[in-house]
């Protein structure tokens, strides 16, 4: 089992982190976790989206593999989010 965890700012910024994974986010699209070389589609996966003031659980966070690639978790956030906290488990 590997374990990734991360902490991420409003601007895609990894603040803290556990494991090798990569965070993107193209403007007006959703954002994408890479974990290259570990297959993500039946990971157990905990995220907890901030508020514009920092406070945890302000807005709606939804997570997704993002098929067709297997590597890779999608995240859609609810808007004013000032970042985001998760936790995978594969």
């Amino acid at each position: 089992m590997a374990i990734f965890q991360g902490l991420v700012d409003a601007q895609g910024h990894v603040i803290r982190r556990r494991g090798q994974f990569q965070v993107q986010h193209p403007a007006g699209g959703h954002w994408t976790i890479h974990f290259p070389g570990y297959n993500v589609q039946r990971a157990f996966v905990l995220a907890t989206p901030w508020g514009p003031s920092e406070d945890m659980g302000a807005t709606n966070i939804a997570v997704f593999v993002d098929y067709p690639k297997t590597d890779t978790l999608g995240l859609y956030l609810g808007p004013g989010v000032g970042g985001f906290s998760f936790r995978v488990e594969t």
